[in-house]
């Protein structure tokens, strides 16, 4: 029986009659291994009345580089790659990479950023409370810290944290713009005689986190400033404190703020890509055959998804490995803002051998009853011979050869004619061969008269 396994993720069997997801995960059928979620017959698993079952196992070798990605909008959750042999004994458990993908056009604005009749919507915190003016309503619309009574020099930070959040509660990454309008009564101290306002994201209040500060004059009235903030990662809250520059002796804080507003801000969360690069041989893994199992943190574990099985060897005669990538998301699979480049590996059963040269002609009539070629090209391709397997591995080849970028044997490859699949002369074979010419990127002569 013809083993080899195809490592196609294939996103969606039905999730009502399989595996029930909290939320929504995507395995896309580009993938180099096909995953079926729980629940769900693999295609080995699978019996059809009239078709005979034949089991097929991807082949790779121990030095390829196997790659899984998937997508779920659920920042929280993390998941696992368990690999198992033919007796289902683990070998190795290996965590995924996680990166939250910011794409959303999302409307950001603090929920009552005029305090028009309450502060409502606004906490307060301060490392050193004794030491801070705290922040109270000021009739008609502001927020009022007034030190003057005690000697305070300092503010406590007003926060929130983000307002009607979704599915990632936080404040998502990238380039904020805030402003606020103020006017500072504070007296007193040496110089200089100004505040500092400095805004902070935090996760946790009080912990060093990333900020930005500008200066605010004393006097003349209200006065818009704004502070451009950027930060590398999502934060729980946005804290915004007044405090005195240089010395703070004997300075008196008395800060009045009529409005909190939000300019400019990031793309919201849109997704959470989990992934991960592995080599067998890295685990010694090598001349065995094995299946890939999904599963989530919880305790116990759960399997989420499960591959049928890869036979790993140390040399796998008659394949081909293909390397595909692309500038911008395709098919499932997240390109756009990657560093580095991402590329996928898919190792199929197949012989690429046969070669042919095109041509094509361009010819002129004359006046003298003559013709003459006006241009001509000629054409490098090669024919890659697709060993019989399922049909869910001849799409998973065709999403990678639609990619913008396929590498075979050193050389990069486009398609330019279609790939056809040969129907098997008993239809109760359930794999097929397949056959496609591909024409060498950087091989086309031409020669314009």
């Amino acid at each position: 029986m013809l083993k080899l396994f195809i490592f196609t993720l294939f996103a969606f069997c039905e999730v009502t009659l399989c595996y029930s997801l909290e939320k929504r995960m995507q395995i896309s059928d580009a993938l180099p291994v096909q995953f079926w979620l729980t629940g769900c017959e693999t295609y080995n698993q699978r019996e059809v009345c009239g078709i005979y079952q034949r089991c097929f196992c991807q082949p790779w070798q121990c030095d390829d580089i196997i790659k899984i990605e998937f997508t779920e909008e659920d920042p929280d959750r993390d998941y696992f790659l368990k690999v198992v042999n033919e007796n289902g004994a683990t070998l190795e458990i290996i965590a995924l990479t996680k990166e939250d993908i910011f794409r959303t056009q999302t409307e950001f604005a603090f929920d009552n950023n005029s305090f028009e009749s309450s502060l409502s919507g606004w906490s307060q915190y301060s490392p050193s409370p004794g030491s801070s003016a705290g922040w109270n309503w000021n009739d008609p619309s502001s927020a009022l810290a007034d030190g003057t009574s005690g000697t305070l020099a300092q503010t406590y930070e007003l926060y929130q944290n983000r307002p009607s959040p979704g599915i990632y509660t936080k404040w998502p990454p990238g380039t904020y713009q805030f402003i606020v309008r103020v006017s500072n009564e504070s007296a007193n101290g040496s110089s200089p005689l100004s505040e500092s306002l400095e805004v902070n994201g935090y996760n946790t209040l009080g912990v060093f986190a990333e900020n930005a500060t500008v200066t605010i004059e004393r006097g003349g009235g209200y006065t818009e400033y704004t502070v451009d903030l950027i930060t590398t990662q999502g934060y729980n809250y946005f804290a915004f404190e007044f405090f005195k520059q240089g010395s703070s002796s004997g300075s008196e804080v008395k800060i009045y703020i009529d409005s909190i507003e939000i300019a400019e801000y990031p793309l919201d969360y849109s997704t959470t890509k989990h992934s991960l690069s592995f080599i067998p041989s890295d685990y010694n893994i090598c001349d065995q055959q094995i299946i890939l199992k999904i599963i989530d943190d919880s305790s116990p574990e759960v399997d989420i998804a499960s591959s049928d099985c890869l036979d790993i060897k140390t040399e796998y005669e008659c394949t081909n490995l293909i390397t595909y990538s692309s500038n911008r998301d395709f098919a499932g699979l997240i390109y756009t803002d990657q560093s580095p480049e991402a590329e996928f590996y898919l190792r199929i059963p197949s012989v690429f051998y046969h070669e042919r040269y095109p041509e094509e002609d361009r010819s002129l009539p004359l006046s003298n009853s003559q013709i003459i070629n006006t241009s001509g090209q000629i054409k490098a391709q090669r024919r890659l011979d697709v060993f019989p397997v399922p049909d869910y591995f001849h799409k998973k080849i065709q999403l990678a050869l639609r990619h913008q970028t396929v590498e075979i044997d050193s050389k990069q490859w486009i398609r330019e004619e279609a790939y056809s699949i040969s129907e098997p002369q008993n239809k109760r074979y359930p794999l097929k061969k397949g056959l496609v010419w591909l024409t060498e990127r950087n091989f086309i002569v031409r020669n314009v008269t």
